[in-house]
């Protein structure tokens, strides 16, 4: 059997070291874009059936909402509609909770189709300040991707993320979500 080669054998040092740098920062991106997603699904699909169930239905509805039947993009769209509509709070509509909402949904779905861009210009010349993704999600096929490592700006229009922005984004979304009297339940 052969031994394979370091894949990276054609890189320098400072690119090597550069390369690893981007990839811990590309893990964190995802993480909290995608993981954070998956928590706000949960508990959104939880607000869902509360809100949509009786003791009758709630059985039936539950395997609509936890079983893909729903897409993640359909359940906050439903969440917003009912929001918009002043369904969950007698303050009526939180305007900046559907956008946020909406800003999580594109995110997720941007980095669940991406790729970390790393080719030999932004190795070698890697500046700590912000990483690249080609995402294949959009209309226009290849979508390019920038999340700032330190900042918390984000310039959504223009596809610019922030590490920072996304959490803080997740604690403001989580802090209004917890407002919601939920009874959690336990998908069979």
């Amino acid at each position: 059997m052969e031994k394979d080669g370091d894949k990276n054998e054609h890189l320098t040092n400072k690119q090597k070291k550069n390369l690893a740098e981007i990839e811990k920062y590309a893990q964190m991106a995802r993480l909290h874009s995608i993981e954070g997603a998956i928590i706000v699904e949960r508990i959104i699909s939880n607000i869902l059936l509360n809100y949509l169930s009786n003791e009758k239905s709630k059985e039936s509805l539950e395997k609509y909402l936890f079983y893909d039947t729903l897409s993640f993009d359909q359940k906050i769209n439903l969440f917003n509609s009912l929001n918009k509509a002043g369904a969950f709070n007698d303050d009526g509509y939180n305007k900046e909770l559907n956008s946020d909402l909406v800003k999580i949904k594109n995110i997720r779905n941007f980095m669940a189709h991406s790729m970390l861009h790393t080719s030999f210009d932004i190795l070698e010349n890697f500046n700590g300040i912000e990483i690249k993704f080609k995402s294949y999600t959009s209309r226009n096929m290849i979508s390019d991707i920038t999340f700032r490592i330190y900042n918390n700006e984000d310039d959504v229009d223009n596809l610019i993320f922030s590490i920072n922005g996304v959490i803080l984004r997740y604690k403001r979304v989580f802090s209004w979500l917890n407002k919601f009297p939920i009874k959690w339940t336990h998908v069979k």
